[in-house]
């Protein structure tokens, strides 16, 4: 799976009983044309789409957030996912992944009202509309 760590990161976080940050790097990527960074195709994009949804999944059902830590992570959050949407919608050929990107609108249409993000939905919505994913109303 795709991005897995940018999911579970959280659950590791919340679970220690100290956490630390050294401003020293010690280890480094090494990006290369085929690598996943500077690759664009559905599921690396929806990869992208399941972490995010884990994320504020688990932001939102965990007790050690107060209400203003997940209204400001989560809006973070969904900001990442609607892009990563976006991408994904523009590369969905079969009818399975338009299926997929209607399926991950609908959990972000049933986020809670303090995530409203309307020009991101509003956006989302009109690429699916324009990849004649949702039909144009008659």
């Amino acid at each position: 799976r795709y991005f897995e760590d940018t999911a579970t990161t959280w659950r590791l976080l919340v679970a220690a009983k100290s956490a630390g940050h050294i401003a020293r790097p010690f280890y480094h990527y090494y990006r290369h044309g085929g690598s996943i960074v500077h690759t664009s195709n559905f599921q690396i994009h929806y990869g992208h789409v399941l972490a995010d949804i884990e994320r504020v999944d688990f932001i939102n059902a965990h007790a050690a957030y107060t209400d203003a830590e997940k209204i400001d992570l989560g809006c973070r959050s969904i900001e990442l996912f609607c892009k990563h949407l976006r991408k994904m919608v523009v590369v969905a050929k079969t009818e399975q992944e338009k299926q997929i990107c209607l399926e991950s609108r609908k959990w972000m249409l049933n986020l809670p009202f303090k995530y409203r993000l309307r020009l991101k939905y509003l956006f989302t919505y009109y690429l699916l509309r324009r990849k004649n994913i949702i039909p144009d109303k008659k």
